[in-house]
Order: structure tokens, then sequence, then C-alpha cells
């Protein structure tokens, strides 16, 4: 488990993902009355809210327990071992780009101004880490300052498109999903600019990644099993590129970890002998 953290965390927060989306389709199926949208105190809200503050603690619990500091010397995001981080971060951001243009091509006779600067952003954020990826000299760290200011934009949307909104359970899973994917990239730029909280960055790349998923499939399986409409379904796709883009941070955070013995997460806890 040591030695392999830096792929069994993402793919722990996946699944969990994928567990926390099902319970979502169920609560909005059977959660919201059909014709006042007021939400219904049954068993699936309390289910899917009990399942996610436990993931939430796993995941401090694991970020807490990643020993060490980032190395020096390291490209941000560009995957000096092995292939798996630029392979997620790239297929991620070509996912970001085929959501922009599928809610442009899709969504374009109705797409308000606020949501064209949107899907601008998203894909001039996707170009902006893929030249980060591609070109990790310290010339080109303004790029990965880009996709920060991209999801504080998309947070300023959703205050104001749900704000009004008096059921929070109808939105507070997309909201706290945006916040987790900001302060994820938010702190895996700071590798460029001085600030290397490694703990705090898995953390929130961990959680992010769960309520990416959850975001973005819980409405899908809704849609598939119950034939619910989906609410906002322009950017259910920029959730899930940005679930596959934190997979590929999270685990080049974990994987270059420096510790004494080169390992990356110390789950031994037996006593020695002395």
């Amino acid at each position: 488990m040591q030695k392999k953290a830096h792929v069994y965390l993402p793919i722990f927060a996946l699944i969990m993902g994928v567990c926390g989306a099902v319970l979502r389709a169920v609560e909005l199926v059977r959660s919201f009355e059909p014709d006042t949208g007021l939400l219904i105190p049954v068993f699936a809200v309390q289910a899917m809210r009990w399942f996610t503050i436990a993931v939430v603690l796993l995941s401090a619990l694991f970020a807490f327990l990643t020993r060490g500091e980032l190395r020096n010397g390291l490209h941000l995001l560009s995957g000096e071992e092995d292939a798996t981080t630029k392979t997620l971060c790239v297929a991620g951001c070509f996912l970001l780009l085929a959501a922009a243009a599928y809610n442009y091509v899709g969504y374009r006779q109705v797409l308000r101004v606020s949501e064209i600067i949107l899907l601008l952003f998203a894909a001039f954020s996707a170009v902006s880490l893929l030249i980060r990826v591609s070109k990790p000299g310290e010339e080109y760290r303004i790029f990965s300052l880009v996709p920060v200011f991209w999801c504080c934009f998309w947070l300023v949307l959703i205050y104001r498109d749900r704000s009004i909104d008096p059921v929070v359970e109808d939105y507070i899973y997309e909201l706290f999903a945006v916040v987790a994917i900001t302060l994820f990239f938010y702190g895996l730029i700071g590798y460029d600019f001085g600030s290397r909280k490694r703990r705090a960055s898995v953390f929130f790349g961990l959680v992010a990644i769960y309520l990416c998923v959850v975001t973005s499939f819980g409405p899908i399986i809704a849609a598939v099993i119950y034939k619910r409409t989906i609410v906002y379904a322009n950017v259910i796709m920029y959730y899930a590129a940005c679930a596959v883009i934190a997979m590929g941070g999270v685990h080049w955070l974990i994987k270059n970890g420096r510790t004494a013995q080169d390992t990356d997460i110390d789950f031994d806890t037996t006593p020695t002998a002395s």
C-alpha cells in the first residue's frame, strides 16, 4: 500500500464517486416533490449526506498520512517518472475541450453571454493545462493560473443562478464540487509559485474527484434509469473532465513525494522492537 498509494488513492476516490453517484441519482428522483421541487426528508437524503461525510473524512485521513514534501526539480504535471499523470491530464483536457464544444454546439441558441464566457474560459483552461504539461519551464507557469480563474468565474455563475433556490440539497454537491476543484487547482499550482502544501492539495484532489464524479454521473444515472430530466446538462461534462484532471494531479502529488524512506504514505503503525 505504501508504494502504490499514488494508484490506490485516486482509484479509491473514483470508486467512492461512482457509489455516491448512484446514491445521488436515487436522491434526485425520490427526495424532491415533482410539483414544487421541495425536499422530502426520505432516507436517500440522509444516506447521501452521511456517505459524503464519510468519504471526506477518509480523504482527510489519507491526505494526513501523506508523508514528506514534493521533490525539488519537478515539472508540474509533466509525469517525469511514468506516463500516467500526463495521460490523465491530457485526456481530461481534451474532454474539457469536447465539453466546451458540445456546450456551444448543443446550446448556442439559449446560451447567455456569461455562459459563453464560461465555455471559452473552459477551453482556454484546457489549452493552458496542455501547454503546461508539454512546456514545463518556469516561463510557462502563468498558464497554470488559468484554471483557477475559470473555476472562480464558474462559482460566481453558480451563486448567481442557484442562490435564490431555497432547497440547498438541490445544488449543494455541484457547488462544493467546484469549490473543491478550485482549491485543488490553487494548491497544485503552488509548486510553481512557492507554496507547496502537499497534504492539503491531496485532500482537495480526492474530494474533487469524488464530488465531480457524483455531480457528473448522478444526474446521468437518474436520467437513464428513472427518466429524470437533467438540469444544467450543459455543464455536466465539465465536472467529468475535472475529475479526470484531478486524478492525474493527485497521482502526481503522491508519486513525487520525498521522504526519508522514499515512500509516499505510511500506513504501518506496528511498533518496532527497540
